[in-house]
Formats: C-alpha cells, sequence, structure tokens
C-alpha cells in the first residue's frame, strides 16, 4: 500500500493541488484554446500550434522540462549545462542579483541539509542572522540564509569536505531555449521568411514601402505607453518592437535589453501575429465601407527573375555597409545564402528551379 500512495504523488495528477501548481491549469486551457485556433480556424498554425504544444508541455507538473536556474540572472551557466553541482556560492550570487527564490529554493534545500549536518542547524542560523545584521536588514532571509551555507561550504573546503550540491537533469526545452538565448532562431526565421518571400508587389510598386514604414509608428506608440505605465526604457524597448508586429526581432531585442521579459515578450509577438485574422476584420469594417471593400487592385507589372534576385542581394549589401558592425554577425551569413540562392538560379540549376519556381514570375 505504502507504494501506491508513493507512485500516487508522484503524479502529475497528485501535483495538480501542490504549491500552487493549479496555476499550471489555467495556462494549459489557454494553450488547448490556442490549439483549437489553430487546428479548427486555421489561424496561423504553424505559429499557434508550437507556441501552445510548448505552454502545454512546461505547465505539466514533474515533467520537469525547462530549469530556469540554468538561464538565471539572464545568462547560460555552461557549467551547469555541463553537470556541474549546483553550490552554495552560486546560490548567493543569483540571489543578491535578484533571481527569485522560488527558483533558486529547490536546489538551495538540498545545500542547506548538507551544511546543517556538517556544522549544525543552530550555526548555520546564528551565521545568516549575523549577516542579516551587517547588511542593515536590506536582504530577504533566504539571501542571509544562502550567503551563510556559502560561508559554510568554503569553510567545508578549507577541511577537504564539500557540501552535497544537486544537479540539473537537462529537459528537451533546456536544450530547445539555447537557440533563443543565444540569437539562433531569429536568424533561422529571417533566412526562412526571406527565402519565401517574394518582393516582386514592392518592386513593381516601390510606394508600397511607405504602408512598410508607416507599420513602425505601433514601436513607437508602444514605447510611450509602457513608458507612462512605469516600465524602464529597455523593457519599453523591448515591448514595443513588440508593435512592429516582428517575433523575431522582438525576441533578438529583447535577450540584450531585458532577457528577464523574454518570454512574455515572446508569447504576445506571435500571438499577436497570429491571432491578426481576428483582429483586423472589425477595424477594416469599420474604417472602411462595403463598396471601399469591393474594390479590385490593378495588377502590377510582371517582375523579371533578375529583378527579383538582384534586389535582396542589393538591399543585404546596403544595410552591411550602413552598419558596418552588424556584418560580422548573422548579417554577414544572410549575404551569403542569397548570394548562393541567386547564384543557382541564374545558372538555373535544376534544384534551385524546383525550390524556387513557385515564388517567381518568369
Amino acid at each position: 500500500m505504502p507504494a501506491i500512495i508513493n507512485f500516487l504523488q508522484q503524479t502529475g495528477f497528485y501535483m495538480f493541488g501542490q504549491d500552487g501548481n493549479w496555476k499550471c491549469l489555467i495556462m494549459i486551457a489557454i494553450s488547448f484554446i490556442l490549439m483549437y485556433l489553430a487546428i479548427v480556424k486555421g489561424f496561423e498554425p504553424l505559429l499557434l500550434l508550437p507556441i501552445s504544444f510548448g505552454m502545454l508541455c512546461t505547465n505539466l507538473p514533474g515533467a520537469d522540462m525547462f530549469h530556469e536556474i540554468l538561464f538565471a540572472g539572464g545568462h547560460v551557466h555552461w557549467d551547469l549545462f555541463g553537470g556541474t553541482p549546483v553550490t552554495a556560492s552560486f546560490i548567493a550570487e543569483m540571489s543578491e542579483s535578484g533571481v527569485s527564490d522560488a527558483v533558486l529554493a529547490p536546489y538551495f534545500q538540498q545545500l542547506l541539509a548538507s551544511a546543517q549536518e556538517a556544522f549544525g542547524a543552530d550555526t548555520i542560523q546564528q551565521v545568516a542572522s549575523e549577516v542579516m545584521a551587517a547588511a542593515g536588514g536590506t536582504i530577504s532571509e533566504f539571501t542571509a540564509q544562502a550567503q551563510a551555507v556559502a560561508q559554510a561550504e568554503q569553510a567545508a573546503a578549507v577541511y577537504g569536505m564539500e557540501l552535497a550540491g544537486p544537479t540539473v537533469n537537462l529537459g528537451l526545452l533546456d536544450v530547445l531555449y539555447l537557440g533563443v538565448k543565444l540569437g539562433i532562431y531569429p536568424c533561422l526565421i529571417f533566412m526562412g521568411v526571406g527565402s519565401m518571400t517574394d518582393f516582386g508587389p514592392l518592386i513593381a510598386n516601390p510606394k508600397s514601402l511607405l504602408l512598410g514604414a508607416a507599420a513602425q509608428l505601433g514601436i513607437f506608440m508602444t514605447y510611450v505607453g509602457t513608458q507612462l505605465l512605469g516600465f524602464t526604457s529597455q523593457e519599453s524597448s523591448s515591448i514595443g518592437i513588440i508593435g512592429g508586429a516582428d517575433g523575431p526581432t522582438a525576441i533578438f531585442v529583447t535577450t540584450r535589453l531585458a532577457p528577464h521579459l523574454l518570454g512574455p515578450i515572446a508569447v504576445a509577438a506571435y500571438s499577436y501575429m497570429a491571432l491578426v485574422p481576428v483582429i483586423q476584420p472589425p477595424i477594416m469594417k469599420a474604417l472602411t465601407t462595403k463598396e471601399e471593400r469591393k474594390i479590385v487592385m490593378k495588377p502590377l507589372r510582371q517582375v523579371s527573375k533578375k529583378e527579383k534576385i538582384i534586389f535582396p542581394i542589393m538591399i543585404t549589401v546596403f544595410v552591411a555597409l550602413l552598419v558596418a558592425s552588424w556584418f560580422h554577425m548573422p548579417g554577414g551569413l544572410f549575404l551569403l545564402v542569397i548570394l548562393g540562392y541567386g547564384t543557382m538560379l541564374m545558372l538555373h540549376i535544376p534544384v534551385a528551379e524546383r525550390v524556387f519556381k513557385p515564388y517567381l514570375i518568369d
């Protein structure tokens, strides 16, 4: 019987009622709503399905697919990825830098138990009280305990002892999240979207460039709004990029300016773009008449294949020269890819023809 009870207590069903995990049910419900919109309603399934599935997986209690401590403080802690045990010094440093106690506490408990076993619970508590008093009450009780255990860890090392620290068992999302932190995904997305984009309408009607430029007003309006709501300049800049309807750029800017907001901003940016079919129709109906919506756009002139190849190459070279420091980063790779694709198309290699023919007008 005890074995059965122990098994039941390790299931996700039991964990839903523990430590505020009921909140996970709300996120799971939202993930199902997004799945419904993607599958049944067809609202940007390539965006909403991965987002909703990720929400579902990360909010299953006990799944242990993502460990925030690996990215605590906005940095990738490669030593923890390599299996190095979590130390009390690391916990104390992260706590002082503002990392949430909820993130650090699960790993700290084992270190605290080891320190209490080696030096006694009263000794650790006394050191923690002294640390708190020395700080004048400006640090939390958790931070004071972490610093006390860190001192115990150093004392143990002097006597050739080592406090047993926990290791992090990598989850699938830990590995996938590296692509976000290292800026890999924005590059891949831009390359994929760029290679599929038909620049024909823009080349045929250059004035339409002004419409794209006008979309950037959303960035500045969002920035001003978030400033009024009390966000910092870095946070407002990261949130403002959502107004430009550009998910990859939102991710990239946030990793540089406000990494602690990366999760909410990424979800908001892509959810916003995926829900455009829901947001736009009522706005269009409110601002236009039925007759205006029936107006058929005049067909544009046909754009040659050569123009479509030269245009992105010229733009890439121009931007590389305009922002020279950018070129040694993904920009150089972008240019090489574009040049490679362009060369294949110019030479009429069969593989390139099969890949790009649906997107080109002869």
